[in-house]
């Protein structure tokens, strides 16, 4: 929330006017995009200088009573997608590469890391060409990474990315980390040994998924 702040500061190079707060769309068109992002409206709702917005997609790729629940329990302010991709946002926020609303609108792509197993036609999801507009030009004003490992990688590889690169860290790595003093109980719940080193292994999608 606060380094969102401070590039809504950078980016938009004018002073703070109390008199206008600055609307800031985040894109969450499914469960797991609205996870990802709810933590950091929450940020932003706190700070009077700005009025943070869902758009959930078209069609919002939610299951129907997810959807409702979600809209009910968080009741997030929310608006249609034919009107967010016509309206001239402050900001963009982008969980995941999309080439919707208004190219004068500043962005900021918030998605998958370089090494979180997401490709597409044998590229990096993150850096691949659908991080570029039709006429093959970086969309997004900034792109976070979350350290300063996946900054070097990208200076290596993806060279015309790296002056976009903002590291910022992880809200879910964050969390993670604030249930070590829990982590005894959680363990002798799933009625493992807590004394015992424990390896989780999370699967992707696709066919190399252990799902398939």
């Amino acid at each position: 929330g606060d380094m969102i702040r401070e590039l809504l500061f950078d980016i938009a190079g004018k002073p703070w006017k109390k008199s206008r707060k600055r609307n800031v769309l985040l894109l969450a068109a499914n469960e797991i995009m609205f996870g990802y992002t709810y933590p950091i409206y929450e940020r932003l709702q706190k700070d009077e200088r700005i009025r943070p917005w869902f758009c959930f997609g078209s069609p919002p790729r939610y299951e129907k009573e997810n959807l409702s629940e979600i809209k009910m329990k968080y009741g997030p302010r929310s608006i249609l997608y034919e009107i967010a991709r016509y309206v001239k946002w402050d900001l963009v926020l982008y969980p995941v590469h999309s080439r919707a609303f208004r190219k004068d609108c500043k962005k900021i792509y918030i998605g998958h890391g370089l090494r979180s197993g997401k490709s597409s036609n044998g590229e990096v999801f993150k850096y691949g060409r659908h991080a570029r507009d039709i006429d093959n030009r970086i969309i997004y004003d900034k792109i976070f990474a979350a350290s300063r490992y996946e900054e070097e990688l990208v200076r290596r590889n993806y060279p015309d990315f790296s002056p976009k690169i903002r590291v910022v860290g992880s809200l879910l790595a964050d969390s993670l980390l604030a249930m070590v003093p829990q982590k005894k109980v959680f363990l002798e719940n799933l009625g493992l040994d807590a004394g015992r080193e424990t390896v989780m292994v999370a699967s992707t999608w696709g066919p190399q998924s252990f799902a398939q």
